[in-house]
C-alpha cells in the first residue's frame, strides 16, 4: 500500500480539527505556514549570526560525525574490545551494537561554527536535540518562544533544536506527537508507519559510543573502546539499513511502506507518535541546517493498532541478522 504525506496550509486548521484529523488518526501532515511569528527571524540564521548571538567565548557540546553524516549504525559486537557477555533486559542479539558516531565533546561555539563552513580541523558536528535549548544554547531559547499553535490542544513536553549541516540520523521512532518546524535548508524524511514495526526491529540493541580523537593534519579518527560499550539497551532502532539491506532482509524491506517527504525551511511536519523516521540534513548555502521540533505526549485517548505501545510488539525471534562495518 503506497503512503502519501498531504501538504496542507494551515490556516485551514484550527488546533482542534488538527488533532481529529490527523493526531487521533495517527497521520502525518505537512503544514504550510504553521511556523509562529515569533520564530520568522530564525528562518535567516547563518553560521555567523549563530556567533553573532552566542555570548563571547561560548563552548558547546556537540556530537562528531562520520564523514557522511551518519550518526547510528548497527554492527557486529567482536569489533569492539570488552565485555560481551553482560545480559541486558530484551536484548536478543548479543552479537550485536548499535555504535553511535561518538560521544558528545566540548569544542568552542567558533569550531562548531567552523565545522559547519568545512573548515579547520573538525569532523562533521552536530547539535543533536538532548535538549540543548536548555543547555549548550540556552542563548537562542528566547528566539524560539512557545510551539506551533495547531498543538495547543496537545500536552506539550519541550523544543528540541537541532543545528548541524550534511547529517543523517539513522531509522529509529519516538514515543512522542512531534510538530517537527524546518529553520534553515531542508530536511528530508524517509518514513515507515508504526505497523512495519515487525519487518524493523528485533529486540532492544546494546549501544557502543566510539571516541574521538583528534589528530594532527586530520580531522581526527574515531575508535572503538571497551568504555564504550554501554550498559543502555534501546528498541526503537531498526535492526539493518534500510537504504541498503543485507541479503538475509531483502523480503522483509521490500514490504515496508516507505514514503519520503521533504521538508522545507519554513514548513511544519506533523510527525505521529510510533512513526519511524530516518533523516537527511541538506544545509543552505551558508552552510547550516536548522531545525526546532517541539514534543507533545502521546493522545492517549485514540486507537494506537499500529503505535508501538509494549516491547513484544517489537520482537520477532525469528528474524535474520545484520552487521554493517562503518569505520
Amino acid at each position: 500500500m503506497k503512503i502519501s504525506v498531504e501538504r496542507v496550509p494551515a490556516e485551514n486548521l484550527t488546533p482542534e480539527s488538527f488533532v481529529r484529523e490527523y493526531v487521533a488518526t495517527n497521520t502525518p501532515v505537512l503544514l504550510q505556514g504553521a511556523i509562529p511569528e515569533s520564530w520568522a527571524p530564525c528562518l535567516s540564521w547563518t553560521p555567523e549570526s549563530l556567533l553573532e548571538m552566542a555570548p563571547s567565548e561560548l563552548r558547546v557540546k556537540v556530537a562528531p560525525l562520520m564523514e557522511d553524516g551518519r550518526d547510528k549504525w548497527v554492527e557486529d559486537a567482536s569489533l569492539w574490545p570488552g565485555r560481551h557477555d553482560v545480559k541486558l533486559p530484551g536484548v536478543v542479539h548479543g552479537n550485536l551494537v548499535l555504535a553511535v558516531a561518538a560521544s558528545r565533546i566540548e569544542v568552542s561555539l567558533a569550531d562548531f561554527v567552523a565545522s559547519l563552513r568545512k573548515e579547520g580541523q573538525w569532523p562533521a558536528l552536530y547539535a543533536d536535540g538532548a535538549a540543548n535549548l536548555e543547555k549548550s544554547f540556552e542563548f537562542l531559547r528566547c528566539k524560539l518562544p512557545g510551539f506551533p499553535a495547531l498543538g495547543e490542544r496537545l500536552l506539550f513536553k519541550r523544543t528540541d533544536l537541532w543545528l548541524g549541516g550534511e547529517t543523517l540520523s539513522t531509522l529509529h521512532f519516538d514515543n512522542v506527537e512531534n510538530l517537527f518546524a524546518q529553520l534553515v535548508g531542508e530536511k528530508e524524511f524517509l518514513l515507515c508507519p508504526p505497523g512495519d514495526t515487525p519487518l524493523l526491529a528485533d529486540g532492544r540493541l546494546r549501544k557502543a559510543y566510539a571516541t574521538w580523537q583528534a589528530s594532527e593534519g586530520s580531522k581526527g579518527n574515531f575508535e572503538r573502546k571497551a568504555e564504550g560499550l554501554s550498559d543502555e539497551a534501546v528498541m526503537n532502532y531498526a535492526v539493518y539499513d534500510v537504504d541498503d539491506p543485507p541479503e538475509e532482509y531483502a523480503e522483509l524491506a521490500a514490504q515496508l511502506r516507505k514514503t519520503v517527504v521533504t521538508v522545507r525551511a519554513g514548513e511544519v511536519l506533523y510527525l505521529p507518535f510510533g512513526w519511524w523516521h530516518q533523516v537527511r540534513g541538506r544545509p543552505s548555502p551558508s552552510g547550516l541546517c536548522c531545525s526546532a521540533a517541539s514534543f507533545f505526549q502521546r493522545l492517549g485517548r485514540r486507537s494506537l493498532k499500529e503505535s508501538v505501545s509494549s516491547e513484544q510488539s517489537v520482537r520477532s525471534t525469528e528474524h535474520p541478522r545484520s552487521t554493517k562495518t562503518i569505520f
